[in-house]
């Protein structure tokens, strides 16, 4: 259950708005969005007051929810997200995403 309040103040850190999609606290925290267990997470998180649903398929921390929550100690820069997001894909799906990462940054 950590885990997932961790991964909303990751978020919360990086500048993303609340709510959250279920999508992205999954991916986050290191989860399949349709697991089973990742659902289990989010009603028992749901049960102890820790997240609401305002919407479909959205998550929302509760106040209790990120007083509990452990985010980064400094906000992370670019580099650490594309770093986080590398942790967490399939190495030939980063990169074609770095090649996409490259071609923006060049743009500018």
């Amino acid at each position: 259950m950590q885990r997932v309040l961790d991964a909303v103040a990751w978020l919360d850190s990086i500048g993303s708005e609340a709510p959250y999609s279920r999508i992205q606290v999954a991916f986050v925290a290191g989860y399949g969005p349709t697991s089973g267990g990742f659902a289990n997470i989010l009603r028992n998180l749901g049960t102890a007051e820790l997240i609401a649903y305002p919407g479909s398929g959205a998550v929302d921390v509760t106040d209790d929810g990120r007083a509990t929550a452990v985010g980064p100690s400094t906000p992370p820069t670019r580099a650490d997200l594309h770093r986080r997001v590398q942790e967490m894909i399939d190495a030939p799906i980063w990169r074609c995403l770095e090649t996409l990462i490259g071609s923006s940054t060049q743009a500018r």
